[in-house]
């Protein structure tokens, strides 16, 4: 059993009550045995001690760690290890989720989004190509004959005008035809 008086055996083996103190511990002592029996320990404890030898160390360290100190060459504290990242169990189930909306999205685009388009092959070449509407239109030839004839191949705007053609003619684009490139300059 512990009581108030036993973490002070201690300091009164080494005389450091004062006079009210030691008179009430010794007062005491005198009633309980189980501190009565500890302060015996103590005391044996103490002459155990006083009996041992003093024995030097078997080797000097200081001529070891003196020079160490005056040099400089002291190892420095390890550096502060990197930043450790961590993650919360919310944050981990919303990475795991997003990587499984990417890879599915992903596996997707590659079973149907990922198809050829069904626009055939061009072929480059050097000539100039005329789309086939304008070449359909009979006027068409007939301006490209004026033309090469060097005649105006509009001779009466104000008939294409009544018909409401001139207006349409101009929004199209104008076609290089192999034709104009070739015409001789009057």
């Amino acid at each position: 059993m512990t009581d108030i008086w036993t973490d002070r055996l201690s300091d009164y083996l080494d005389s450091e009550l004062t006079a009210a103190e030691r008179a009430a511990l010794e007062s005491h002592l005198a009633s309980c045995r189980e501190c009565t029996a500890t302060l015996a320990e103590l005391r044996e404890v103490v002459a155990r001690a006083a009996a041992l030898t003093a024995r030097p160390p078997a080797a000097d360290l200081w001529p070891g760690i003196e020079p160490r100190l005056q040099s400089g060459a002291l190892l420095p504290f390890p550096a502060k290890p990197s930043r450790r990242f961590s993650f919360t169990l919310p944050q981990l189930a919303a990475a795991g989720i997003a990587l499984m909306v990417v890879s599915g999205g992903g596996v997707w685009v590659l079973q149907h989004g990922g198809r050829a388009t069904t626009m055939p092959p061009v072929a480059a070449t050097n000539e100039p190509v005329v789309p086939a509407s304008l070449t359909e239109d009979v006027r068409y030839d007939e301006a490209i004959a004026a033309f090469r004839e060097g005649q105006d191949p509009v001779p009466n705007i104000e008939a294409h005008r009544q018909r409401g053609t001139l207006e349409r003619l101009l929004r199209r684009p104008r076609p290089v035809s192999r034709h104009l490139q070739h015409r001789q300059p009057s």
